[in-house]
């Protein structure tokens, strides 16, 4: 049974800790990896969010005050990326693409060195690159033939020319 749907596990090798998603749960914990202990948790069993956290995939601490995330909104059943500042006490939405339709698996937020935003809509079959104001500067669809799997932006598919 599927209960906790642990979705990513991320690395920091400068803390020496792991970033892990458990979407059922509806929480996102950092781990330390000597302990195994939780130095912190945000959801459910943590520190709430405004919006709640639902369906969470593939989180990324942006810096010690933000966490960017692609997740579903539990208020309309749409999936989109958000952005939340992280507080003592509350994770509050501050940026937010998206939650337009609905997509149960493979969504992904991933913020560009420019500032743009990748969003990833998953089983939509869509990509966008997204400007901090929301405007859109690519759009990439699969006419919703297939889903988007997980990806990574790269300079070239071809090394540099001798």
């Amino acid at each position: 049974m599927d209960w906790t749907h642990g979705n990513a596990l991320k690395y920091n090798n400068a803390d020496d800790t792991w970033l892990l998603s458990l979407a059922h749960t509806q929480n996102v914990l950092i781990i330390d990896r000597a302990t195994g202990a939780p130095t912190a948790t945000w959801g459910v069993d943590g520190v709430p969010a405004t919006p709640p956290l639902d369906l969470q995939h593939d989180p990324t601490l942006l810096d010690d005050t933000h966490l960017l995330m692609f997740m579903t909104d539990p208020d309309t059943s749409l999936s989109g990326a958000i952005e939340y500042e992280i507080g003592a006490d509350q994770l509050t939405e501050v940026w937010r693409r998206g939650f337009e339709a609905h997509s149960d698996f493979l969504g992904q937020a991933t913020r560009l060195e420019n500032g743009n935003t990748l969003v990833n809509y998953g089983e939509q079959g869509v990509i966008e690159e997204v400007t901090p104001d929301g405007g859109v500067a690519w759009h990439g669809s699969t006419n919703g033939a297939s889903p988007t799997g997980q990806f990574r932006l790269v300079d070239s598919l071809y090394p540099p020319a001798p």
